[in-house]
């Protein structure tokens, strides 16, 4: 749109200029007219309002084909850091337990804002460690149980916290003793089934011995059979005493048999018991590498839950993540709730580049882009003369931007600032949120043009609806 001032300005210069030089060309016209020309020229008045008439228009024709006059697009614009204000918030929130800044105030990156209560979280951290602590406890003497160790090996850190927790020093000793416990048991299994193979032992030995015993007196019997024979066909025995010998010796013979039968079975009885020592022990490296892998995959959530709880503990003094000054802080009362992911307050910069986003007309979008010089009417409370300063367009967004409370369309362009410019702001310090009017350059034009373009496009317009 045009500068009306400017205009306004220099149209008033060149009128009067024109009314002087007139004025003074009718002068001099009049001085060279003598007495009697005065007296006999009735139309002299005339002529001369005439003149001057056609100098004054003639003058302002010409000024206005010639003379060139600023325009400028005309943006209202605020004072922005470069990065953006930092939304403060908290991704579980919590109940407030101290608010330790106040609105405007000035704070360093890392300084505490807002500190929740941590009861809750230090309860959660405390159930996760106290798990934690257990499975490793329960690790080490799986560990041990697996690779028949005399004792389980614990961590070192669960040892050294042995001394002032007591929880811990009962994780341990509970792990301890279960070992024990658990060994005392497998050894009373092997001991119970080594016990009855030596006794089976013990059995076949004997009735080996009397095996034995029994094969002997067979073969006796067998001897004596023999001599008989031959005095039974002389007569000299009877038959009755060989049948005799022949029945004990059958007799004999059978209850070798059985004990042969006997020592069969007991020697099968003991490498069943032999290899019931077998399976226990496969059982119970099965059942310790089941828990092992169990007890590993619970220490490794445990783990995570731990580092979870631990950044959850830690985030309870929410903190500033740069330099700047606190603003819209939304909290105001120890003890209430703050909801997960709401916005806490916002952080302003102060340590990074501040720029004016200008809200441009769209009416004027096609005759403002990046390049262009930038004349920023600074407004501060309490300052009575500002100087402007320039600044260069730096970009404009591709398309318009709508806002959702007012409905106000507009296009933003962002303008930057030279520190050099800046410095000439003297004692006032430029700062995020600060109105500024934005007079964006867009060359010059002839007077005649401003005074044409309204009714060109009040005719368009007109010829459009007809």
């Amino acid at each position: 749109m045009p500068l009306p001032a400017i205009f306004h300005k220099k149209l008033e210069s060149a009128t009067l200029d024109i009314l002087h030089k007139g004025t003074a060309l009718v002068t001099r016209l009049d001085s060279n007219l003598t007495p009697v020309d005065k007296l006999g020229d009735v139309r002299r008045p005339l002529w001369i309002g005439i003149m001057i008439i056609l100098v004054t228009f003639g003058g302002v024709g010409l000024w206005a084909v010639t003379a060139e006059l600023d325009s400028a697009a005309q943006a209202p614009g605020v004072v922005i850091a470069e990065g953006n204000r930092r939304i403060i918030q908290h991704l579980e929130g919590g109940i407030v337990k101290e608010i330790l800044v106040t609105e405007g105030q000035e704070v360093k990156a890392g300084d505490v804002l807002v500190r929740l209560d941590d009861v809750r979280v230090r309860a959660q951290l405390g159930i996760v460690q106290a798990d934690l602590d257990l499975q490793r406890a329960v690790e080490a003497r799986l560990l041990a149980e697996r690779d028949g160790l005399k004792e389980p090996q614990f961590p070192k850190t669960l040892l050294d916290r042995m001394q002032k927790d007591v929880t811990v020093a009962n994780i341990v000793n509970g792990q301890r003793n279960l070992f024990f416990a658990r060994r005392a048991t497998m050894k009373g299994q092997h001991e119970i089934l080594d016990q009855r193979i030596n006794q089976n032992n013990e059995q076949i030995a004997a009735i080996r011995s009397e095996a034995e015993a029994k094969g002997k007196q067979i073969a006796l019997i067998n001897e004596e059979l023999s001599d008989l024979s031959g005095l039974l066909d002389a007569g000299y025995v009877t038959k009755t005493r060989v049948l005799a010998l022949r029945r004990e010796a059958a007799r004999l013979q059978g209850e070798l048999g059985e004990h042969q039968a006997t020592i069969a079975r007991t020697q099968q009885a003991i490498g069943e018991d032999r290899l019931q020592i077998l399976q226990i022990e496969k059982q119970r490296q099965e059942e310790v590498a089941k828990e092992l892998r169990d007890v590993q995959a619970r220490i490794t959530e445990d783990s995570e839950r731990q580092v979870a709880a631990e950044d959850q503990t830690r985030r309870v003094d929410i903190t500033s993540p740069v330099d700047g000054a606190v603003l819209n802080l939304m909290i105001h009362t120890v003890g209430g709730v703050i909801t997960p992911g709401s916005p806490i307050m916002e952080i302003v910069p102060s340590d990074e580049k501040l720029v004016v986003e200008a809200q441009v007309n769209p009416l004027d979008i096609n005759t403002v882009h990046a390049g262009q010089d930038v004349a920023l009417h600074v407004s501060a409370a309490g300052a009575r003369l500002i100087p402007v300063i320039y600044g260069t367009v730096e970009g404009v967004s591709a398309d318009r931007v709508t806002d959702q409370k007012t409905g106000h369309a507009y296009y933003k362009a962002k303008i930057t600032v030279s520190k050099d410019q800046l410095s000439r702001l003297g004692d006032v310090k430029l700062q995020s949120g600060m109105a500024v009017e934005a007079m964006i350059s867009r060359g010059s034009q002839s007077a005649l043009h401003y005074a044409v373009k309204p009714l060109l496009e009040s005719l368009t317009r007109s010829f459009r609806e007809e």
